[in-house]
Order: structure tokens, then C-alpha cells, then sequence
């Protein structure tokens, strides 16, 4: 008889930079401890470009599962980082130290969407998802006047799995606290002054330490949003980054009486024809020329309103936006370079040369 197989969920990572929205980013690994259970489950991990699915065995006939996993049961994947450029394109909530690590789980997940199928879920991206790495054994300090101190630990299910008294000496409690044999994932550590908890902290326990810490790591757990019935999808969409744009037009000959100015020549109202930029993009000068040959001009995204320069943020995306004109004019005179390029994505200050 052969052996069947249906999705139990699929992981899809987008990114808005791309044309066509698909990150390619990472490389994706199964933990040591998520290997063991793809084992004990029979499941079949499918990595692809942008993304995976785990598939589980089903009886032919009937479609129920082979094996049925246990509730609490997770899948942890290391988030490995193939584009260096990742960073200069990508809005982070905040960069993690070299003692961090975003954590992206289906913890409080609700629904988006969902058909006979599907049942679709966004991952969250934000300050909570960058979590200090931990080895299994930390020590922990905190400073209080109180008498009574004591150090509980929970694990990601809210279960209470350390409880200890800590002794003090000046107002300073310390005490290492062992997590051997609890598994990898998200645990939060309370402080207990004289029976009310004054402190909490969130740690992400781990060995992807010994090995090379990658960018993040992903978590499903086998929860309500993970059932046999429709497939889960769960989407994590990482926002492109945007930033103001500089124009630094040096002119190599004398261009005296003209002025200067860049126009966003695309048509917003065709929907058709329209880039992926949703809006006008407007520039200031915000320098003073004569226009003499080796004078710089200098422009910024932008407007002057009521004598005060608004910036304007540019979003980054994959394809450029070529509708940028340089206009030079003098009287009835006009001079155009269409088409200016703009900032390399590695440009960190989003600045550009030309020279006219």
C-alpha cells in the first residue's frame, strides 16, 4: 500500500522589496530537537525557495493521521541569512546584539483568511520578537530592597518550571538558574519580591549558540492554529525599508541664470502603466547656486511647505523607479536628464552623484 501524505502546515516568507513579493533569503534547518520529532512522528519536512511545509502520513481511505502529534509539540528552524544586503532593504524593529535573536512563533496568533482549505495566519514582526539567547544555564541578577526574593521561570505555555528562593547580599539577588533537559524555545523569567511579582524578562534557550548564532529562529507549535482538518498557512512578511533620497548634481560646465529641479514625470492615475510606488515623490533644492562649473547641487525627497522642508521617506524596492527627470531651465530653454538612477540598495546613505 503506498504511503500517503497531506500538508499539516506550510511557512511562506514574503518580503515587499521583491516585484514578486518572494524572500529568498534564508536558509531554513530543522533543529537537532525537531529532527528527533520528524522522526518519532514519521513527518516530512519540504524546504523551499521561500519557505516549507511539513507533511504528515494519512491513511489512504479514511485521510485521518498515521501518527497524531501531541499538543505542545514544537518545530523549532534555524533562520539562516544567504543575502548580506538583507539588512539595507529591510525595516527591523531594532538590530539584535550579538547576544540576540528574533524569535517568530504562532504564539496569539488570530486568523486572516481562510477557504475550504486554508486557514491563513500572519506572524508577528516587532520589538517582542528580539529575545536575548540563552544557554541553558543562566545567571540571572536583579536589585531590590525587598526580603523575600525568589526567581520563577514559565516556559511558553505558562507553565511554571523553576521556583527558587534567592539569597541577597546589599539589595543584589543572583543565582544561576539550569534549564538542562527542558527543551529550546521562549521562557519567561518573574521576579517575586515578598510575595508580588516586580520583574519580568523574556529569554529565547537554545544550543544553535555552539553552532554559529543565525538571524532568527522560527517556531510553530502544534496549537489550535495547527489542526488535521484545513491546512495552516502561516505568512511572514518582512516590510521593505524606506528612507530619503539625496541628488548631488555637480556641474561641469557654467550653467549661470538656470534654474534647477527634479520632477516625478509617472502617471499615478494609470493603474496600468503606475510602478510600484504609490505616490508622488517630490525633491527641494537645499542649496544655494550661482551655477557656476564645480558648484554641487544638492536635492532631498521632499517639500518646502510654509518655509519649512518636510522630508519624504522613499520605500526601497527591487525594481528602480524611473520616472525621475533632472530639469535645468532659463527662459524658454530647457535641459532633461530622464531616467536618474537611484541609490544602490548597499548605499547606506541613499545618496547619488551626477554630473551635467
Amino acid at each position: 500500500m503506498s504511503k500517503v501524505y497531506k500538508p499539516l502546515f506550510h511557512v511562506l516568507i514574503s518580503h515587499s522589496y521583491y516585484d514578486d513579493l518572494k524572500c529568498e533569503d534564508f536558509e531554513i534547518k530543522p533543529t537537532v530537537e525537531t529532527q528527533r520529532l520528524l522522526s518519532r512522528f514519521k513527518l516530512v519536512l519540504k524546504k523551499e525557495r521561500s519557505g516549507l511545509s511539513l507533511l504528515h502520513q494519512v491513511d489512504e481511505e479514511t485521510k485521518e493521521p498515521f501518527l497524531e502529534l501531541e499538543e505542545g509539540s514544537t518545530f523549532h528552524f534555524s533562520m539562516h541569512l544567504k543575502n548580506t544586503s538583507f539588512y539595507n532593504f529591510t525595516e527591523l524593529p531594532e538590530s539584535p546584539s550579538p547576544k540576540s535573536i528574533y524569535s517568530f512563533d504562532n504564539s496569539n496568533v488570530v486568523v486572516a483568511s481562510q477557504d475550504e482549505d486554508f486557514v491563513d495566519y500572519q506572524l508577528a514582526i516587532g520589538d517582542e520578537n528580539v529575545l536575548p539567547l540563552s544557554p541553558r544555564t543562566v545567571r540571572y541578577e536583579y536589585t531590590t530592597q525587598g526580603s523575600l526574593v525568589k526567581f520563577l521561570v514559565y516556559d511558553d505555555s505558562g507553565v511554571l518550571i523553576l521556583n527558587k528562593e534567592v539569597q541577597g547580599h546589599d539589595g543584589t539577588f543572583s543565582d544561576q538558574l539550569v534549564l538542562l533537559g527542558h527543551p529550546t524555545g521562549r521562557y519567561t523569567i518573574a521576579v517575586e519580591v515578598d510575595g508580588e511579582i516586580v520583574n519580568t524578562d523574556k529569554i529565547f534557550v537554545t544550543d544553535l549558540i555552539a553552532f554559529g548564532k543565525p538571524f532568527g529562529v522560527l517556531s510553530i507549535r502544534k496549537d489550535q492554529s495547527v489542526g488535521y482538518g484545513k491546512t495552516s498557512r502561516f505568512h511572514l512578511e518582512f516590510p521593505n525599508k524606506a528612507v530619503s533620497w539625496k541628488y548631488h548634481v555637480r556641474l561641469t560646465k557654467d550653467y549661470e541664470g538656470y534654474g534647477f529641479s527634479i520632477v516625478d514625470k509617472e502617471n499615478y492615475n494609470n493603474d496600468e502603466t503606475r510602478s510600484r510606488y504609490t505616490e508622488e515623490i517630490k525633491f527641494a533644492q537645499n542649496s544655494t547656486n550661482e551655477g557656476l562649473t564645480g558648484e554641487i547641487v544638492t536635492f532631498e525627497s521632499g517639500e518646502v511647505i510654509e518655509e519649512t522642508f518636510e522630508p519624504q521617506s522613499i520605500p526601497k524596492y527591487e525594481s528602480p523607479k524611473k520616472s525621475l527627470r533632472l530639469v535645468l531651465s532659463k527662459d524658454e530653454k530647457n535641459i532633461a536628464l530622464d531616467d536618474l538612477p537611484n541609490p544602490a540598495v548597499n548605499n547606506l546613505k541613499s545618496e547619488v552623484y551626477i554630473d551635467v
